[in-house]
């Protein structure tokens, strides 16, 4: 979908009696806001002698198929004509299905409003965990955690709900190209590091009842405010001294803050944002920044977090180990992959980049002429503007469609459906599924119906010890040779038999460097200016 790409391979391979192959899906182009140009399947269409579709789809069951087609078999549902859709047929072998109880079905929806959707999801997540199963040519397993993905329009809406899943003792991973910078580790470490450079009672309260300590308010007023000043103090001199990610690195585990953090249920997840953070610092002061520098570009970055381009990779939060986890993820992400049950619970908060609540950002607007040139028009025209809300509405439609097909048995989709769509979008996409419904009825259930038959409390959970695997490595640190030697003792040859004591009654014998001024840091701390 680049256009440079193609007029390059069009102009290197499609002369003469050369063969060239392209192979591509544009209901499936959705990166637009990377620069991708979904008419550039228009312009190598017509390029081509010859076209073929491929008919079968190898992925979903029989039952999910007639749901996606039903939804986009429709007049122009892609709403531009260089898309066409044609109904896929499934496999012949059959085998491998979703078991269910009695309800095979496909599509399913979460009708509730935003409020307590997340509520009915855990519900039907508990459900589905202790009573459904996939059956395979050879054998009949329960369904897993792993056979589950979430699948949401933004890294926002992808940490909300991988926070709530957590809080209820859930096994998730998030795979998210969200900033390390927004999360909650980064504001951990923006407390501790100004609690070093501004040791207050304040500052060290704040930073002792956060996450790396987990105190309680009775557990920090009974710390020592006189010790842990100093000890602050201490600490600053030690990162001049040895470096940053070094020092800290070693107060976090003397604290027992890596032990705090895996004891809990998301502690893989923020042990993984720790040291991934802890490596960027000192990046940052292998380039030459003060520990008062770093701060204020830990500052910068956490107030305003950048997007995730190539030019800041290493600031894209890491993927912990996903192991027998439900998958939660954008669903630019998902493109690619599949699932057996996928869950797309926020469908009317999957919006079109180029809008705010429906709202143009601005009247300056990128769109394609007729000849499907992309082409900038900066005057804002009715015809301008209408013409890039309907190329914003068609990616919309590509962003569901790619959401509904990564499902391999089951889709739920989580909407307050009492309630009329304001994205006409989606509520097309609705439109077309209830013009159809005479044919998928029997696939179509609430989940609604279901939970009055089902009572999680009544289930004696199992508890499981989830076992850590990654791996604690000792950040990278760049050391000077003196910091290496300084703990050993030394030997040596000498015709005296004892060294004579330094004499420091000379003033020009009195020591310098960060000892000194810390020493007399604290004289001027113990002495009494009113006295």
């Amino acid at each position: 979908t680049d256009a440079l790409q193609f007029e390059i391979f069009n102009l290197c391979f499609n002369q003469g009696e050369n063969s060239l192959i392209y192979v591509g899906d544009p209901k499936q182009a959705i990166y637009d806001f990377r620069g991708a140009d979904v008419f550039v399947y228009e312009k190598a269409k017509l390029s081509v002698d010859e076209i073929y579709n491929l008919e079968t789809n190898w992925r979903s069951s029989q039952e999910m198929l007639e749901i996606s087609n039903s939804m986009f078999d429709s007049n122009n549902t892609f709403l531009l004509d260089a898309i066409a859709f044609h109904p896929s047929k499934s496999k012949d072998d059959q085998s491998s299905k979703l078991i269910d109880n009695d309800y095979s079905n496909a599509l399913a929806v979460i009708n509730s409003p935003a409020t307590n959707r997340h509520e009915k999801l855990k519900n039907e997540l508990l459900r589905l965990l202790n009573f459904a199963e996939i059956q395979t040519a050879s054998e009949t397993q329960k369904l897993q955690e792993k056979d589950i993905a979430i699948l949401v329009k933004t890294n926002r809406e992808a940490i909300e709900l991988y926070e709530f899943l957590i809080a209820e003792d859930f096994n998730v991973t998030l795979s998210s190209e969200a900033s390390i910078f927004t999360t909650g580790i980064a504001k951990q470490l923006h407390y501790l590091i100004r609690a070093i450079l501004f040791p207050s009672k304040e500052n060290a309260f704040t930073t002792y009842q956060g996450l790396f300590f987990q105190m309680n308010i009775a557990e920090i007023h009974s710390l020592n405010i006189e010790e842990l000043t100093s000890e602050f103090i201490a600490l600053r001199v030690q990162i001049q001294q040895q470096g940053l990610s070094e020092s800290l690195s070693r107060f976090l585990q003397e604290k027992n803050v890596y032990g705090n953090i895996l004891s809990r249920n998301d502690g893989e997840r923020h042990y993984t944002d720790l040291l991934h953070l802890l490596e960027l610092f000192q990046q940052q002061q292998d380039n030459g920044l003060s520990l008062e520098q770093l701060y204020k570009w830990l500052i910068k970055q956490i107030s305003k977090p950048e997007n995730i381009n190539d030019n800041n990779e290493n600031q894209k939060r890491r993927l912990e180990s996903d192991g027998q986890k439900i998958t939660i993820m954008t669903i630019h992400k998902s493109k690619g992959l599949e699932f057996p049950i996928v869950f797309i619970p926020n469908i009317e908060k999957i919006k079109p980049n180029g809008s705010n609540d429906g709202k143009l950002l601005n009247s300056i607007v990128a769109v394609h002429d007729n000849e499907n040139n992309g082409i900038i028009d900066w005057r804002g025209t009715e015809e301008a503007v209408a013409k890039f809300q309907l190329e914003q509405e068609a990616e919309l439609m590509r962003v569901l469609y790619v959401a509904i097909t990564r499902a391999k048995f089951r889709v739920y989709l989580g909407a307050d459906f009492e309630k009329k769509m304001d994205n006409p979008t989606i509520a097309m996409l609705l439109k077309n599924l209830e013009i159809n419904l005479a044919n998928i009825k029997d696939f179509i259930i609430d989940i609604d119906e279901r939970m009055n038959h089902f009572n999680h409390s009544n289930i004696t959970p199992e508890l499981i010890l989830t076992p850590f695997k990654g791996e604690i490595s000792q950040p990278l640190s760049v050391y000077s040779f003196s910091s290496l030697t300084k703990n050993h003792q030394y030997y040596a040859e000498t015709d005296e038999e004892e060294k004579k004591k330094e004499d420091f009654g000379n003033f020009f014998n009195f020591p310098g460097g960060t000892k000194s001024g810390t020493m007399q840091h604290h004289i001027l701390e113990e002495l009494d200016f009113n006295a």
